[in-house]
């Protein structure tokens, strides 16, 4: 009698894409690449593997206990990037004398967080976005609302709402 191996099904939380659905991504990703560049943002590329110490020490708790965490062969605590902001900063850091300053970056990729799976949540997305760094106050902030509504029209986004707030009114 011979046992039938089961088959091996995808990752809870995770999806598989059929090809238009992978075309779809694509296409957005390089909408987006090329509204930013427009802004004067250029595109990097930072690990899908980094040290955990970097996000423990730069995303905020709902993100660090998301993270997919785990000890290396070398002994090291890595995981699998939960965000692009905290990559993109230690990325500056180490080359910012090679940067025009202010520093106008973009980026878009994979990412992963362990949340409890539901409709339109995975545990595997895509994230992309800028980090405009060297720069503040309300031309900066212009900068990337003006942005943020021409990366939806350019995505042909018909309906959208931009809400602007400051979490430091919060913490007063």
């Amino acid at each position: 009698m011979n046992a039938r191996p089961q088959p091996v099904e995808r990752v809870r939380g995770a999806s598989d894409l059929k090809p238009d659905e992978w075309s779809a991504i694509v296409a957005a990703r390089e909408s987006l690449a090329e509204t930013y560049s427009l802004f004067g943002y250029q595109g990097v590329d930072v690990p899908i593997l980094e040290h955990t110490e970097l996000y423990r020490r730069k995303a905020g708790a709902n993100v660090i206990s998301q993270i997919y965490s785990f000890t290396d062969r070398g002994g090291r605590s890595v995981c699998l990037r939960p965000e692009f902001t905290a990559s993109i900063v230690r990325f500056y850091a180490a080359r910012k004398s090679d940067l025009p300053s202010p520093a106008r970056l973009h980026y878009s990729g994979p990412a992963f967080r362990y949340e409890k799976p539901k409709r339109g949540t995975y545990r595997q997305f895509t994230e992309s976005g800028v980090e405009l760094i060297g720069m503040d106050g309300p031309t900066a902030d212009a900068e990337i609302i003006e942005l943020a509504i021409a990366s939806l029209e350019k995505l042909r986004v018909r309906q959208f709402d931009v809400v602007l707030g400051h979490l430091g009114i919060l913490s007063e």
